[in-house]
């Protein structure tokens, strides 16, 4: 059973909006409100989805937007209902009110009129005779099972640095491995991979691989020379081999959540752009423009594929 809901400001815990209590709660849940705030406070460093125990109950999280929200529960609650519900409150609060709206806010429950649709929604949760029947859980369920969320503890919040933890093997049908726990980490931290996405991978890989295939017979056919010769033979090499690696750079970019995204994207597009030029009379006009478009439909794709805390549009 749900016992409480709050929603925080995950870069400085402020509460914007909460369940009400009832009298005979408030001291048995005292402990857990207290790491409740801790944890939206360090929300941040953690994976979108994640669970700690304090106090005697659980308490479950959900981030995004530099937003939290998190329910306290009973230890034996079903985390498939716990991120279910967080989910509902989440789409419905970040559908109602901007980013901007949150950054302004400076009292304690600015949104206060929300309490009521949290309360509403506690009370049909904990409903267990009509749940199963309202409420479609298959979505959430698989997402569970493909991502499963990490178990935290009171230590973590004091260091407040990135998990490198199993998730907890009772979220899943089967263990989880490293690699999939490696997956479940990095997937949490940027939107899903859109099919354009996945098309722009591979063409910027086929580039790699022209790149590679005009390098290797280009050394090949070309002995090393004393004099000018040997200049610009060097120095072709030298841009065929910075494209292999700004083609792998930019699909690496695209895949992998890393600081300062953007300014390596922007980075990447014009060196990209400055080594089309060297190799200009290498190439026929039909080679550069499908480098050069390709060049910048990945780039749109790393542009278009934020990290989770941007606000995505849940009115479509």
């Amino acid at each position: 059973m749900i016992k409480f809901s709050v929603i925080h400001r995950a870069r400085d815990g402020l509460a914007l909006s909460a369940s009400t209590d009832l009298d005979s709660e408030i001291i048995k849940l005292r402990e857990s409100k207290r790491v409740a705030k801790a944890l939206s406070r360090k929300a941040r460093h953690f994976p979108v989805r994640c669970f700690i125990t304090a106090g005697g109950y659980k308490i479950f999280c959900v981030t995004e937007a530099d937003v939290s929200f998190l329910l306290i529960s009973e230890l034996n609650y079903q985390p498939v209902l716990a991120f279910s519900f967080l989910d509902d409150l989440k789409k419905q609060f970040l559908s109602r009110y901007t980013r901007g709206a949150v950054e302004k806010a400076i009292r304690p429950y600015s949104f206060i009129e929300f309490d009521s649709y949290i309360l509403k929604t506690k009370q049909r949760y904990n409903n267990t005779r009509t749940l199963y029947t309202r409420i479609d859980l298959s979505a959430t369920s698989e997402e569970l099972k493909n991502i499963p969320p990490i178990e935290i503890f009171e230590q973590d919040l004091l260091q407040g640095v990135p998990l490198n933890r199993s998730p907890d093997v009772s979220f899943t049908s089967a263990n989880v491995t490293p690699k999939a726990h490696s997956k479940a980490k990095f997937a949490h931290r940027l939107q899903p991979l859109t099919s354009l996405a996945f098309g722009s991978i591979i063409i910027t890989g086929l580039c790699a691989i022209l790149n590679v295939i005009r390098l290797v017979p280009f050394i090949s056919q070309h002995q090393i020379e004393v004099g000018d010769e040997e200049t610009h033979w060097a120095s072709i090499s030298l841009y065929f081999i910075l494209s292999v690696f700004i083609n792998l750079s930019q699909i690496y970019l695209l895949v992998y959540p890393i600081t300062h995204r953007s300014i390596l994207n922007w980075l990447l597009c014009i060196t990209s752009f400055m080594m089309f030029y060297s190799l200009s009379d290498l190439r026929n006009f039909t080679q550069i423009a499908f480098h050069m478009v390709s060049s910048i439909f990945i780039c749109y794709n790393i542009w278009k594929r934020p990290l989770v805390g941007k606000l995505p549009n849940y009115n479509v």
